[in-house]
């Protein structure tokens, strides 16, 4: 009798140190699982926060460069269809940590992409910049040249009507 408890004891602690090991590693993961997700979370702020200046600069040219305007839409489009996907990745990971990681994967070349988007967009707007100040001084010497056209006439015509005057008297 003391035999048969002792087996059904010692049974019993063996499922219960084999549950526990697998609780623990479960657990395990899922906290690495949760730091992953957090960092992918910050890392998507970020981008956010400099999508978010990008697009500030960009409406304050909206005016001078049209184009410029499609480019940053179609970006922008990009962007959203990522941060759906990356939304999506978020729900297939409460089911399965493996998906979560492939999903990471790709929020990752999406936040590169944005990256490398965002630095041809300032260079643009640099360049956009430059040009506007080149043609704003460009109009400037020619209203100044103009006006010294029109002084420069107005002298000539002044001088023929004296002239025409004097001999007109002679």
């Amino acid at each position: 009798m003391y035999s048969k408890a002792y087996d059904m004891y010692s049974k019993a602690y063996d499922m219960y140190s084999k549950s526990y090991d697998m609780y623990s590693k479960a657990y395990d993961m899922y906290t690495k699982a949760y730091d992953m997700y957090s960092k992918a979370y910050d890392m998507y702020s970020k981008a956010y926060d400099m999508y978010s200046k990008a697009y500030d600069m960009y409406t304050k040219a909206y005016d001078m460069y049209s184009k410029a305007y499609d480019m940053y839409s179609k970006a922008y489009d990009m962007y959203s269809k990522a941060y759906d996907m990356y939304s999506k990745a978020y729900d297939m990971y409460t089911k399965a940590y493996d998906m979560y990681t492939k999903a990471y994967d790709m929020y990752s070349k999406a936040y590169d992409m944005y990256s490398k988007a965002y630095d041809m967009y300032s260079k643009a707007y640099d360049m956009y910049s430059k040009a506007y100040d080149m043609y704003t001084k460009a109009y400037d010497m020619n209203s100044k040249a103009y006006d010294m056209y029109t002084k420069a006439y107005d002298m000539y015509s002044k001088a023929y009507d004296s002239l025409f005057l004097f001999g007109y008297l002679i």
